[in-house]
């Protein structure tokens, strides 16, 4: 197939959050929510957008190597033309609780491991 002619995927990881959830609505919007697979910890029920392609589930709040794993797997599943890195944990208070899950979200070097 002639790369040019393939439909381009859009990778969302963190769907669930604040500025994710803004991306996707101007995706939509522009008319691209079919092509988008978002990526989230907890696949949604509440979300306010619905013309989202594909959800699918990675928790950056696991090990490196388990996030590196379950990446490479959406990677080679879904083939993505661009990935767009959302994924963060901005609570403070959750931060200072657990600084090794917020450390794994924040710094998501298994993200960099599966690229």
């Amino acid at each position: 197939m002639d790369p040019l002619q393939t439909p381009m995927k859009i990778l969302i990881i963190g769907a669930t959050g604040y500025v994710a959830q803004h991306l996707i609505d101007s995706l939509v919007v522009d008319g691209v929510g079919s092509s988008l697979i978002s990526a989230c910890r907890t696949l949604p029920g509440k979300l306010a957008f619905t013309e989202v392609g594909k959800y699918v589930r990675v928790d950056f709040s696991q090990s490196r190597s388990d996030v590196a794993e379950q990446l490479t797997a959406v990677f080679a599943a879904e083939r993505p033309s661009i990935i767009v890195n959302c994924a963060a944990q901005s609570s403070l208070g959750v931060c200072e609780k657990d600084p090794t899950a917020a450390f794994c979200a924040n710094c998501p070097l298994g993200l960099l491991d599966a690229l």
